[in-house]
């Protein structure tokens, strides 16, 4: 009796499972994870979120805004009172880099806008 023929099918299918098992990929899902991992794999894929920017409200009837630090900079626009402005990061003494609410960006003496946030 002749067994070496039939095992040839049973070998080819074995051979190919194992393939297919070791190729398959292995992703964990959410319920795979044990609780600590999955406040991890949550918190790990949350986009930062930036810090609100700095504002200040002009105090002044009229306030110019200035191509640069010092009163005696060419004026590039006029703010009005009430309008809310966004901080740079950029200071020199009392004027304080700003951008308003035009979208124009420029100078102003600080002394004439209140800071709003940290």
């Amino acid at each position: 009796m002749n067994h070496n023929t039939n095992i040839w099918p049973l070998l080819f299918l074995a051979l190919v499972g194992l393939g297919c098992a070791l190729t398959a990929p292995t992703s964990a899902t959410q319920a795979d994870l044990a609780p600590q991992q999955r406040q991890h794999a949550a918190t790990a894929t949350a986009a930062p979120t930036a810090a609100p920017a700095a504002l200040c409200v002009v105090t002044a009837e009229h306030l110019h805004l200035r191509a640069a630090p010092g009163a005696s900079a060419a004026v590039i626009d006029y703010l009005a009172q009430g309008q809310v402005l966004t901080l740079g990061n950029q200071a020199a003494g009392t004027w304080q880099y700003i951008t308003a609410p035009s979208g124009k960006a420029g100078w102003v003496n600080s002394i004439y806008c209140k800071r709003t946030n940290p």
